[in-house]
């Protein structure tokens, strides 16, 4: 790790320990991923099954099945102890729990604490970004950083080449955060939009479910990049609405994600847009899935935010009364189609 490291403010940056909050896959390839970079890791896992079988046998078969972990990954659910091993602390929780979770940790917390938020949604209730819920819980500005870019759990653990944008409004954090995570397959950017950044890879995991719908559908080639290049417009809009830059949307964190997750098998969002176009019902779904991947919430999050501020998602629209209401995705077609 030594040649990957930064040179901040004229000493080597030595950190060696960071706790990850969240042993799902996302969760668990990363803590694999560090652990290659030589750095010690730690892995809070809520199941205490999951925990005995990462310390035990180096697997998580319920969310990383037939792969094998580094010898030096570490599991516990002991969050006192998760929280006292590092001051880096990665998150990885499903944003529906996400504020569960933080408020669990809240008495462990302190101001030290460096974060770097990775999961990627929007809180339904209060349309608030990861770091958003953070700051909202512990009640204070906290170093916070966010990870988002075009990446499957199992190929970073594969170690095939692979880009994200870690972002932060304190440059100084996302250069030691690009410091850990930064190996030769493993390529870093940085920037200081820590919206826009949340809020691609939150956004694309709805119009996943929307290109995976039309391809269930069978809907040719042509109409898929259509609806595609228009998915794009409409999370550039969105996210300038809530904060982000427009131009976020067009890198790894927006357009990049939005290719990987809308176009490809390994995407659960994709995969169950497939298969509601299929004809599969959602309650269907959901007993073939742990748990439902975040596009379904986040879609009912952006329909709530469409209503409250008056602003136009016909993309939205039209996936949410797809899959809730049982209309026909024609309509949302004849829409673009009319759009100047």
């Amino acid at each position: 790790m030594i040649k990957y490291q930064e040179i901040l403010e004229g000493k080597l940056f030595m950190e060696r320990r960071v706790t990850i909050l969240g042993a799902g896959a996302w969760g668990t390839a990363i803590a694999n991923h560090l652990s290659q970079n030589n750095v010690e890791t730690m892995l809070w896992c809520f199941e205490a099954e999951v925990a005995q079988e990462i310390e035990i046998q180096k697997t998580n078969n319920r969310y990383l099945p037939d792969i094998k972990l580094q010898h030096n990954v570490k599991a516990t659910t002991d969050l006192s102890a998760a929280l006292s091993f590092s001051e880096f602390i990665v998150e990885a929780i499903p944003v529906k729990h996400l504020r569960n979770v933080l408020t669990m940790t809240k008495q462990h917390i302190k101001h030290e604490h460096r974060w770097i938020m990775t999961s990627k949604g929007i809180e339904s209730d209060t349309f608030m970004l990861p770091s958003e819920i953070l700051r909202d819980v512990l009640g204070y500005q906290p170093n916070v950083s966010a990870l988002s870019g075009p990446n499957f759990a199992k190929e970073l653990i594969q170690k095939n080449v692979t880009a994200a944008v870690i972002a932060s409004k304190d440059d100084e954090l996302a250069k030691q955060v690009s410091s850990i995570f930064g190996n030769d397959h493993f390529k870093t950017y940085i920037s200081d939009d820590l919206i826009g950044v949340q809020a691609g890879g939150a956004l694309k995991n709805v119009y996943a479910l929307t290109l995976g719908i039309l391809r269930g559908l069978e809907y040719s080639e042509n109409t898929v990049a259509f609806v595609f290049t228009k998915s794009l417009e409409e999370m550039t809009q969105t996210c300038a609405q809530i904060g982000g830059r427009k131009e976020t949307m067009y890198g790894l964190a927006g357009l990049g994600d939005l290719f990987l997750t809308g176009n490809c098998a390994l995407s659960k969002n994709f995969k169950c847009g497939k298969l509601l176009g299929q004809g599969i019902n959602l309650g269907d779904i959901s007993k073939k899935y742990y748990m439902l991947p975040e596009g379904f919430s986040t879609l009912k999050s952006l329909m709530t935010f469409s209503k409250q501020f008056g602003i136009s998602l016909p993309i939205c629209q039209a996936t949410h009364d797809f899959i809730f209401e049982g209309k026909s995705i024609k309509n949302l077609l004849y829409k673009l189609l009319e759009q100047k």
